[in-house]
């Protein structure tokens, strides 16, 4: 047997994309648009997918019915029979003269078409999504190409697959430099037994969507989500998905090294479960994603960075493991509530070695990471003589370092949660690409 016959045939991408921001056409024909109690006419058009200036579904068409008053929109609908739903819209233009009627509006909210109780898999799309050296996948016609570009990882009954779009990567490297969207993978979820209804999909489309935002560091999707019934497509949902960062961010996630994932997979779901850590983590992991902005400033990284780093400790340390009390834990700066997180989850709360600038703002009071990061937090809070002083002396490498392992903190934090134990990408670090990728610190293999 050759050793191409025992390679996995790629996920076929449903939804492909020749040029950045490339508008998604959805569904084409007539709609019926209803106008309250002003009545309902007919919209002859389509739907479609826009990236650009915001993300939304659009629909744009021909109308014949009662003219639409742009200041009353609190009861208006677009029908549409994919099997029928009634979606929430507005519209943003409308133009009677010359002849033909034209209308154009947004979905407020999300559509969902099901034509079945229950589904088999659910396939979606990722959005700008990094690289990965995952295991190899065929493609191309015949199969005839191979690609090191799947992801594989199971939890709680379910495995979940994504692979690469290999023909987009000209695409994903211009949009890496801001230069906008592109669908650059597709994914597939199925339970290993039985099947998914209508909540227990979007219960882990909203889950899915924490755990991909936070291993690129940005929000990703999944998108265009596609229910199957046998080989039959028998749910499907439209919306406007928060989707952020056209460029390139920064991550925890390997790039060089075989990335395995199915113990932050599986242990993020555990806590997805839990209603505490739940909402823990769509919290910190909201906060996080605009820490990593491309925007932000160093300086809105190291004061997001402690409001996290406090929320996450307080969870896992007062009510998860009940190790202090809530008296106790509130005595604690918030420099030891920090040093007690990182403590409990085995991370060095030391200055790293390769952010040596940091060093020369230690003191007896900040003689490490946290007290580093927690002086300059509070000197650009309270801005006394004294603080003004210190943050106008601090140079630009020392900004951006500490801004760094602000956010290096957070996502070693939440990888130690949910128990991870490979390697991640050091943040701050100067040298090779590759060099900067270890093991984790409580890892067997860091020992």
């Amino acid at each position: 047997m050759s050793n191409s016959v025992s390679i996995p045939i790629r996920i076929s991408p449903y939804i492909t994309m020749s040029e950045l921001n490339e508008p998604i056409e959805i569904l084409k024909g007539t709609f019926e648009l209803v106008l309250g109690k002003a009545g309902k006419g007919a919209l002859n058009g389509s739907i479609r997918f826009r990236w650009l200036p915001c993300t939304a579904m659009e629909f744009e068409g021909v109308y014949s019915g009662p003219p639409v008053d742009l200041l009353k929109q609190d009861d208006i609908y677009l029908s549409i029979e994919a099997p029928r739903q009634d979606v929430s819209v507005m519209i943003t233009s409308s133009q009677f003269r010359p002849f033909p009627h034209r209308i154009r509006g947004v979905f407020r909210e999300e559509g969902t078409f099901s034509s079945a109780p229950e589904v088999d898999r659910v396939r979606f799309c990722l959005v700008n999504f990094p690289g990965f050296l995952g295991s190899m996948f065929s493609y191309g016609s015949d199969s005839a190409g191979t690609f090191p570009g799947r992801l594989e990882m199971a939890s709680r009954g379910f495995l979940c697959t994504v692979d690469a779009i290999p023909e987009v990567r000209d695409l994903r490297r211009a949009a890496n430099q801001g230069a906008g969207f592109v669908i650059s993978h597709v994914g597939e979820l199925k339970p290993v037994r039985g099947t998914l209804n209508p909540e227990t999909i979007q219960s882990l489309l909203d889950w899915m969507h924490l755990f991909f935002g936070f291993l690129r560091g940005a929000w990703s999707g999944p998108i265009f989500p596609q229910g199957f019934t046998g080989d039959q497509k028998s749910w499907e949902q439209l919306g406007s998905w928060k989707l952020s960062e056209t460029r390139e961010v920064s991550t925890w996630l390997p790039r060089v090294a075989p990335l395995e994932l199915n113990k932050l997979f599986s242990g993020f779901f555990e806590k997805c479960s839990d209603a505490t850590w739940d909402s823990a983590l769509r919290t910190a992991l909201g906060w996080h994603i605009q820490a990593n902005s491309s925007v932000a400033a160093h300086e809105t990284k190291i004061v997001i960075a402690q409001v996290v780093l406090e929320l996450l400790a307080w969870v896992q340390i007062v009510e998860n493991q009940q190790l202090h009390s809530r008296r106790d834990f509130e005595r604690l700066s918030a420099a030891g509530r920090i040093r007690a997180l990182l403590h409990h989850l085995k991370i060095p709360a030391a200055v790293p070695s390769h952010c040596p600038e940091l060093m020369s703002l230690q003191d007896r009071e900040a003689f490490d990471g946290p007290g580093v990061l927690v002086r300059l937090r509070n000197a650009l809070v309270h801005a006394t003589e004294n603080s003004r002083s210190l943050t106008v002396s601090l140079s630009g490498l020392q900004w951006w370092q500490a801004g760094q392992l602000a956010v290096q903190y957070i996502e070693l934090a939440v990888l130690a949660l949910c128990g991870y134990q490979g390697k991640y990408a050091r943040r701050a670090w100067r040298g090779w690409k590759g060099e900067d990728e270890t093991f984790v610190p409580w890892s067997v293999e860091a020992k």
